[in-house]
């Protein structure tokens, strides 16, 4: 990398310590994997971006709310921009990438801020076992690792400090992230997956009213029940706090979340009294959310089979009253149908009746995901939904439940080639491993190079906590907290504009549908079960001529980049880091100075030769 490009820690100051005798932030070196090397860059004075800041500014009212949360979107930028997915994915070929894992962690020990097992030198991975994450992934994911590594070593100085710096992989949903935590979450729940958290659906989609169907009448024996909960339950948990939604199960009767006691059994014209007032639910409160999942799951195991048919075109009118409602009041960005098949009905689809009520839907701007689920699905009513609307349909040959949970996703891949989101989005949510309420910045990560006939392929989501840099009770504290709370408020609920060209002005009708059945092929070679719609009109070319530029490349920039030189200090006028044992120290072969870790000054950025770092730990040199 040019000089005058690099990021700014590599101007930084570092030394390799001992990790038996260092009493502040140290990590252990990626780049020498056989060798046990372990460095810190507060041992040499260095500072994260939060104390070099108030160092500098001398008291507390120089800094600014909205000055630390940009450092964090800069760093969130920089794990966006520096990894080349073709790149790593072509050096994957003849690579053998082996990130740590998060599950089985056999050098985590147990920290109580955490609440459980951590292992601060490392960043590790989470695969759940359902899934098979390829050799490119995986060494993307060690990529990403190395950064976090970085980022963390310079910025993250307080262990007690609950924080994270983290990646979500769309194709499998596996989870890289620093600190490495021992924690296996599909052994509670075998369907927990990192693309339906909050803060992976909020980095990829715009505030959405949807509705989620599904056809119950042919949910005949106990294992169609449990897998229409799969499901129903996969498509809720790709809401976040901005959505709402109601779930809505049809057979010749309808049964809803709206109703008090929820999923009564109603008529088509009560149903139509019922969702007049409303219906849908906020997504503001995961533990209101993960209620309606249980009941969801509860109405689904307790439905009385009877045979019969359904009633298709009726639920997708009851469909439209919801968006029509909320229209009239105060609409979300998009209108999203999720609609699920496991069966034919025993009676006729009125394909003529659910024709016309798409094409309404469709002038509405409904973008409808639909799912034949088992061979024994009507294909034709999920192909002809999703096409009407400018959707994909996924066909779900149930080859277990990670097929299901990778067909859901796909729908993370229409909005991410829709519209090309470039700044970072803050999600506030609750973390899953220690109930600590979190407040982090996420970017979605780009494949702009997957060739002239693919559309850019979604490979993930970055985030980093705003934790990492410092205390959230002492940034709300700062001036122009409320402004910043205004700015996170005005990212979290614009809506952005889909489908256009590179001047801004809407795309032509034929290159969006020759982007979307491009979109189409490419989710299914990458295992979604996405299919094609009928061809779209012909003359645009191979290519459509749908291309959305890459996000203007950032480089992460801290509150100062100039070097602190006092030693093992916070600030300059303070004293240094004292020893825990006095008969247990380093010299300091640059200042002399007793120190509990190795202190020797590198190259800006650089590593000293293996064989130096060797004689170093042998005491060959000083």
């Amino acid at each position: 990398t040019p000089v005058n490009e690099a990021p700014s820690w590599c101007s930084k100051r570092w030394c390799w310590v001992s990790p038996r005798d260092c009493n502040v932030a140290f990590e252990k070196s990626m780049y020498w994997q056989d060798v046990e090397l372990y460095y810190s860059y507060q041992t040499c004075g260095d500072q994260n971006s939060f104390a070099m800041w108030y160092c500098e500014s001398g008291n507390v009212t120089q800094l600014t709310a909205i000055g630390v949360a940009d450092v964090v979107a800069n760093y969130v930028y920089a794990a966006r921009d520096s990894v080349l997915i073709s790149e790593v994915t072509a050096a994957s070929a003849n690579a053998s990438c082996n990130p740590p894992p998060l599950c089985g962690c056999d050098t985590c020990v147990c920290h109580p801020a955490y609440k459980g097992r951590v292992d601060f030198s490392k960043a590790g991975i989470w695969v759940n076992p359902i899934q098979n994450l390829t050799m490119s992934g995986r060494c993307v994911s060690e990529t990403l690792a190395r950064l976090f590594l970085r980022t963390s070593a310079v910025e993250q100085h307080d262990r007690n400090r609950v924080a994270y710096h983290y990646f979500g992989e769309q194709q499998t949903g596996a989870l890289t992230a620093w600190p490495t935590i021992e924690w296996c979450p599909a052994e509670e729940d075998p369907q927990y997956d990192f693309r339906f958290r909050p803060w992976y659906s909020a980095a990829v989609t715009d505030p959405r009213d949807v509705v989620v169907m599904l056809d119950v009448s042919v949910l005949s024996s106990p294992e169609l029940r449990t897998l229409a909960q799969q499901a129903v339950v996969a498509a809720l948990r790709t809401l976040h706090s901005m959505d709402r939604v109601v779930v809505l199960f049809f057979d010749t009767d309808f049964y809803s979340s709206a109703t008090s006691p929820r999923f009564q059994r109603q008529t088509f014209s009560a149903a139509v009294e019922t969702l007049a007032t409303g219906g849908l639910q906020a997504g503001d409160d995961e533990e209101a959310l993960a209620f309606l999942e249980a009941q969801s799951r509860a109405a689904l195991a307790s439905y009385a089979w009877a045979g019969g048919g359904s009633s298709p075109h009726n639920a997708l009118r009851l469909a439209e009253l919801v968006w029509q409602q909320a229209a009239a009041k105060d609409p979300r960005c998009t209108n999203v149908l999720i609609l699920f098949s496991l069966g034919t009905p025993s009676s006729a689809t009125n394909a003529s009746e659910v024709a016309s009520v798409t094409r309404r839907l469709a002038a509405q701007g409904v973008i409808s995901f639909t799912y034949a689920v088992g061979e024994e699905a009507d294909y034709s009513l999920v192909r002809d939904v999703a096409c009407a609307t400018n959707g994909m349909w996924f066909d779900v040959h149930y080859a277990g439940l990670g097929h299901l949970l990778n067909a859901v996703a796909g729908i993370y891949a229409y909005f991410s080639v829709a519209v090309n989101r470039c700044s970072a989005y803050w999600v506030n949510y609750t973390d899953a491993s220690t109930g600590v309420r979190v407040v982090s910045a996420c970017a979605a990560l780009y494949d702009h190079t997957v060739g002239v006939s693919a559309v850019k392929q979604l490979f993930g989501v970055s985030c980093m906590d705003l934790s990492v840099i410092a205390d959230l009770s002492m940034v709300a504290s700062l001036p122009g907290y409320d402004e910043l709370q205004e700015r996170l408020q005005h990212t979290a609920t614009r809506c952005s504009r889909m489908w256009l060209a590179q001047d801004g002005s809407p795309v032509d009708e034929d290159i969006k549908q020759c982007a979307l059945q491009q979109l189409r092929r490419q989710s299914y070679s990458l295992g979604s079960g996405a299919q094609q719609c009928p061809e779209p009109l012909v003359g645009v070319g191979p290519h459509c001529g749908y291309y959305l530029d890459r996000c203007e490349v950032a480089t992460p920039r801290r509150a100062s980049d100039s070097v602190v030189s006092n030693t093992s200090s916070v600030c300059e006028n303070q004293a240094p880091v004292q020893q825990q044992d006095v008969n247990s120290y380093w010299v300091d072969p640059v200042t002399g100075r007793r120190v509990t870790c190795v202190s020797i000054d590198a190259p800006s950025g650089g590593i000293r030769t293996a064989a130096a770092v060797v004689a170093l730990w042998l005491g060959l040199i000083s």
